[in-house]
């Protein structure tokens, strides 16, 4: 008959196996550090940083530049006194500049905005239509995002379609009245007149 365990009977051990002091009094040497952290398995380092990222915020100049640690950068024309966010990922060269427009939740207009700022320019729109622009991508974009989001909710296994009935699963229901047109095809409309029987 064997006995489990139980936390008071457990007996203390070393990483490496050493026991504790037995019962006559001779202790045993302990590992140092040292022998402990050669012995222990260390994962190698990352290849790559960690993925951090640093925000800040900058202010667009008259130049139409902002600065961030030292350097400028530039921002697409007619934004100048505008701010605007800096995202930078540590390991990378790469600096993000977003506008405010995404932590307003207006992802379409954001994402559009620096094409459209250089289409305004280029045929010289005033600042009502192109706001009008924007608007009209982002209610286009959030009308597309909730038609998504009901379908989500709708819980459909498929985008089924009349023609992928099964009907010998159904032979109660009727081919005929659901695949035909209205009056089993004996109306047809010629050019000019109205529909009439065969």
């Amino acid at each position: 008959m064997s006995l489990e365990p139980t936390l008071g009977d457990a007996r203390l051990r070393s990483p490496l196996g050493i026991e504790e002091p037995p019962a006559d009094g001779v202790r045993p040497r302990w590992p140092s550090v040292g022998e402990l952290a050669e012995a222990e398995p260390l994962l190698p380092l990352p290849v790559v940083s960690y993925p951090a990222t640093v925000e800040a915020e900058a202010q667009v100049d008259h130049r139409a530049t902002v600065a961030f640690r030292g350097n400028r950068y530039s921002v697409v024309p007619g934004m100048q006194g505008a701010t605007v966010g800096l995202r930078h990922r540590l390991g990378t060269n790469a600096l993000e500049i977003y506008s405010r427009l995404a932590n307003l939740h207006l992802a379409a207009a954001a994402e559009a905005l620096r094409g459209l700022l250089d289409q305004a320019k280029a045929e010289r729109w005033s600042p009502t239509a192109l706001l009008e622009r924007l608007f009209v991508l982002e209610v286009a974009a959030s009308a597309a995002r909730r038609r998504a989001t009901l379908a989500r909710f709708a819980c459909l296994p498929a985008p089924w379609r009349i023609s992928d009935f099964d009907f010998e699963a159904q032979p109660s229901v009727d081919r005929k009245l659901v695949l035909e047109p209205p009056g089993g095809g004996k109306l047809r409309h010629q050019p000019g007149s109205a529909a009439h029987g065969d």
